[in-house]
């Protein structure tokens, strides 16, 4: 096999080598010098066999996972019931102030403030149900943003613009996060299910059954499971959302129906007599708090901070069900590998010197981060 020739690697394919075994292959009585009939003949088809070799080349990669993407990856996972998730609308509450009595129809539209300077573009959401403000003035209406996706989740307070003029309403505001918006599923993360689901195949409800149960449901990005949590036959699956964050009570209640729904509608996954229990991962809140020494003719004190709670936002990601610890050394590396910071001191993860743990229940998110030019 090791003295075949592989008519299939780049060095075979290129215009000077089709050409030369074109021209080996007609007897040397015939002229084929360059600008003869023969050699100029051949030469165009050599050109278009390079093409040919390059799409030759691309449907072989096409055909494994591995080294397909897109559509073609959808058609090859899904040989196996793996489907790319679709993305997921975020949900939260806004407060709505206004005229005492005045119905508040299911529609209204809100929206955050967009900044042209720094290309931030607007976010508009719907509320979902028809609300009459109360006595206090105010009422809370539950929301839905109008674009799927993670663009969704936005922070508390961002969300204030009335986008249509309506005068039963004074102020709109959200008091908390909205949460739970997930972008389609990319090719990395189908491909780490697909490849997850072939390699450790689930069997009669094992723990990798329940993995890949949960995490087929549109906006589950990542689970834990504890198999006899609570005695013989019993199983805990433990889910996060959008933004590796806890899952919304609607998020959690797809995964129990869908795992544990109906058996005789035909609805459930678990076996028969498996007693299931779903639940959101409790969100541990980090607020950081630290002096810093910056270079101010490098950066200022509040780019610092935009990009360290990002850094750290990322980091509690990446360590969610992976990590049972936020080390205080990370964070701190964290802070002092951003362009323009010369040194920090009195570093402390909601006020305390010492890591924080987690358990296998439990996620953490980025609560306030507080920089001190010192």
């Amino acid at each position: 096999m090791s003295d075949e020739i592989n008519y299939l690697d780049e060095v075979m394919t290129t215009e000077e080598a089709i050409r030369n075994r074109m021209l080996n292959n007609i007897s040397d009585e015939w002229d084929k010098e360059e600008g003869g009939y023969i050699y100029d003949s051949i030469a165009p088809v050599a050109i278009e066999m390079v093409f040919i070799g390059m799409m030759v080349r691309k449907v072989l990669n096409l055909g494994f996972a591995q080294t397909t993407n897109g559509t073609y990856l959808d058609y090859r996972a899904g040989e196996h019931g793996i489907y790319r998730k679709e993305a997921v609308f975020a949900t939260g509450n806004i407060k709505i102030t206004g005229k005492v009595g005045a119905k508040i129809n299911a529609g209204l539209k809100i929206a955050t403030e967009a900044d042209t300077t720094l290309n931030i573009q607007s976010v508009e959401f719907i509320t979902t149900k028809d609300v009459i403000i109360p006595e206090d003035g105010y009422i809370y209406a539950p929301i839905e943003s109008t674009v799927a996706g993670n663009i969704g989740n936005v922070t508390a307070n961002k969300i204030i613009i009335l986008v249509e003029n309506n005068n039963n309403i004074t102020s709109v505001i959200n008091t908390e996060p909205t949460t739970g918006g997930t972008d389609v599923e990319n090719d990395v993360d189908l491909l780490e299910r697909y490849l997850d689901y072939v390699r450790t195949p689930g069997t009669s409800g094992n723990v990798q059954d329940y993995k890949q149960w949960a995490l087929s449901i549109p906006g589950v990005t990542a689970v834990h499971v504890k198999p006899l949590w609570n005695g013989n036959g019993t199983v805990k699956v433990i889910i996060l959302g959008g933004d590796d964050e806890p899952a919304t009570d609607e998020l959690v209640k797809k995964v129990q129906d869908y795992i544990a729904g109906d058996n005789n509608l035909g609805e459930r996954q678990a076996p028969i007599g498996a007693d299931v229990t779903v639940v959101s991962a409790e969100a541990i809140t980090i607020n950081i708090n630290a002096n810093v020494v910056i270079d101010k003719e490098i950066t200022t004190l509040e780019k610092v901070q935009t990009l360290f709670k990002n850094s750290v936002e990322n980091y509690l990601k990446e360590n969610a069900f992976n990590s049972n610890t936020i080390y205080l050394s990370k964070i701190g590396g964290l802070l002092i590998n951003i362009n323009g910071v010369l040194d920090y001191t009195d570093l402390k993860l909601n006020n305390n010197t010492e890591n924080i743990p987690t358990n296998d229940e439990q996620v953490a998110v980025t609560g306030e981060v507080i920089l001190n030019e010192k």
